[in-house]
C-alpha cells in the first residue's frame, strides 16, 4: 500500500514533463515536489508562454506557476496558479503584473483569502485555504524572470 502514493507521484511527474509539450506555443519547465510532515505534498510546475512580444527596447515574457496540493493519500485538494508578466532587455528584468487564480477539488476546502503582487523581477502570490476540520494551509509561491527572459 505504501507504493501507491509513490506511483501516483511518479505518474504526476511524468504528466508534468510531457503534458506541456502537447500544447504548441508553450514551454513547460520542470516539476518540483515538496513533501510535508503530515504526508501531504505539493507539486509545482512552470508554464512559460513562448513567442515574446517586443515593446520598444523591452521584450515581454509571460508565464505561470501552478501549485497542486495533494493529501497524504494522493487526492488533489486544490491548485493555486500565479500568473506573471515581465519585461526584460538583456541587462535587467522587471515584473509588471501579477495575478492568481485557484481551483478547489474537495468540497471541504475553501479559499479564505489571497493576494498577488510584484517586487523587482518577481511576481508573488499567497493564499490561505481552509478546511472545516483540519484548519488552514497557507500557500505562497513566486515566479521570477532573468534578464534574458527565462522564467524560474
Amino acid at each position: 500500500m505504501k507504493r501507491l502514493p509513490r506511483l501516483i507521484v511518479a505518474t504526476i511527474v511524468l504528466v508534468c514533463m510531457f503534458c506541456t509539450s502537447a500544447f504548441a506555443g508553450f514551454y513547460g519547465g520542470a516539476c518540483e515536489i515538496t513533501y510535508f510532515d503530515d504526508g501531504s505534498y505539493c507539486i509545482s510546475r512552470i508554464v512559460e508562454y513562448s513567442s515574446p512580444a517586443s515593446t520598444a527596447a523591452n521584450t515581454v515574457a509571460e508565464g505561470e506557476r501552478a501549485l497542486d496540493y495533494y493529501s497524504a493519500s494522493g487526492d488533489i485538494l486544490f491548485t493555486l496558479t500565479l500568473h506573471g508578466t515581465f519585461t526584460y532587455d538583456g541587462n535587467t528584468a522587471r515584473a509588471t503584473s501579477a495575478d492568481y487564480d485557484y481551483d478547489i477539488y474537495d468540497t471541504l476546502w475553501s479559499l479564505d483569502n489571497g493576494r498577488a503582487w510584484c517586487t523587482g523581477a518577481t511576481a508573488l502570490a499567497e493564499a490561505t485555504f481552509s478546511h472545516l476540520l483540519l484548519g488552514d494551509v497557507v500557500i505562497d509561491t513566486s515566479l521570477s524572470c532573468s534578464p534574458d527572459g527565462h522564467l524560474f
